[in-house]
């Protein structure tokens, strides 16, 4: 056996071992129960390897990154104590000049409540906020939220426009 068909077992062995990863991430990933669309708080910690039934992992939605959405890991967080986006109105899209749109949301009053809570609770954290599984945006608390009135990302026409028919079906007038 020569240094070169040694070689090119190892970056296929390499590239094996990258495919199982790649596959056992997903089937992790799409296992789960499907998540209600809300704000969630992330796992922070270092051992958030395995799934608990309080935990699960998300990924970006493609519109909503700015690379290649493979660069992107997934997200761990938190499923037992979130804000769920419960609308009291119609989600606006507040157009700008420089193409980055405002996805706005009106909360109810319960969802608001539970937002004051929730961000209170959790100074100095991340959390994610949730639409059809799928990460939108991370923010950091830094202080608590007392406003139902919520931006939830900036985005391009068609990343709004997505989220948009999401949401609007969310409104509980």
């Amino acid at each position: 056996m020569t240094n070169r068909d040694i070689i090119l077992k190892l970056i296929c062995m390499k590239k094996l071992v990258y495919l199982f990863v790649f596959i056992s991430i997903h089937l992790v990933v799409f296992s789960q129960t499907k998540l209600r669309d809300g704000i969630y708080l992330i796992d922070q910690s270092e051992k958030r390897s395995a799934i608990n039934s309080d935990r699960a992992f998300i990924q970006y939605n493609p519109f909503f990154v700015e690379d290649e959405p493979e660069e992107y890991d997934p997200i761990a967080i938190y499923t037992d104590d979130f804000v769920p986006l419960e609308l009291a109105e119609m989600p606006i899209i507040q157009h700008k000049k420089d193409q980055q749109n405002l996805l706005l949301v009106h909360l109810t009053e319960n969802a608001t409540e539970k937002l004051k809570e929730f961000t209170s609770r959790n100074l100095l954290n991340y959390i994610v906020v949730v639409v059809n599984d799928q990460a939108l945006t991370v923010y950091k608390i830094t202080e608590p939220v007392n406003s139902g009135f919520i931006k939830v990302t900036k985005c391009n026409d068609d990343a709004c426009n997505q989220v948009y028919r999401r949401l609007k079906s969310t409104v509980k007038i």
